[in-house]
C-alpha cells in the first residue's frame, strides 16, 4: 500500500495573526508562503527573496508556532545564501553566524558551514575558511572531496601570503 509523501509543516508557513472586521485575532495562511518565496529565489528574483524570506524570519515573534519556527530556520539559511548570490559575502557570514547560534543541530547545519566557507574564501579569509570546513566535521560529519580540495587550496593560499588575505 503506497501513502502520499507526508507534507513538510512550513509548506504553507509562516502562519501569521489577522483581525477580521469583529475585531478577533485568528491564525491563518500567509498570502506569500514561503514555497513562493523560495520559487522567486530560485528563479534568481533575489532582491524580491530577500524581503520575503525576512517576513517569513520574523513570523514567529508575532505567532510563535511550531510552523513558523521551522520556517524561519528555512528562511535564515536562504536569506544568506541569496546575500552571498547578492555578493555580500560578510553578510552572508553573520547571518549564517546568526543560524549556528540559533539553530546549532539544525537542517541545515551542514549546508551553513560550506556556505560559511566560501563566504569567508570570497573576502581573502582563506585560513578562516578552511577551519570553518574543519568545524563542520566536528559532529562526526565528512567533507566531500571538492570541499577536502578546497580546504587544502586555502589553507596553501593562507600560508603563501602569510596571512588571510592577499595583498
Amino acid at each position: 500500500v503506497r501513502t502520499a509523501p507526508e507534507k513538510r509543516m512550513d509548506d504553507k508557513a509562516p502562519r501569521v495573526l489577522v483581525r477580521p472586521r469583529d475585531g478577533s485575532i485568528v491564525t491563518t495562511d500567509s498570502s506569500r508562503p514561503l514555497r513562493l518565496v523560495r520559487m522567486q529565489q530560485l528563479e534568481g528574483k533575489l532582491t524580491e527573496a530577500l524581503k520575503g524570506l525576512n517576513g517569513v524570519r520574523s513570523a514567529g515573534t508575532t505567532n510563535p508556532e511550531a510552523v513558523n519556527e521551522l520556517a524561519a530556520q528555512d528562511a535564515v539559511y536562504w536569506i544568506a545564501l541569496c546575500q552571498y548570490e547578492l555578493d555580500r559575502p560578510e553578510t552572508a557570514e553573520s547571518t549564517l553566524d546568526i543560524y549556528l547560534r540559533n539553530y546549532p543541530i539544525g537542517v541545515w547545519r551542514a549546508a551553513v558551514y560550506t556556505l560559511r566557507a566560501h563566504c569567508q574564501a570570497r573576502q581573502g579569509k582563506y585560513r578562516d575558511a578552511a577551519q570553518t570546513l574543519v568545524e563542520k566535521t566536528a559532529d562526526g560529519s565528512s567533507l566531500s572531496y571538492g570541499e577536502a580540495y578546497l580546504a587544502r587550496q586555502w589553507q596553501a593560499q593562507a600560508g603563501r601570503t602569510g596571512k588571510d588575505s592577499p595583498e
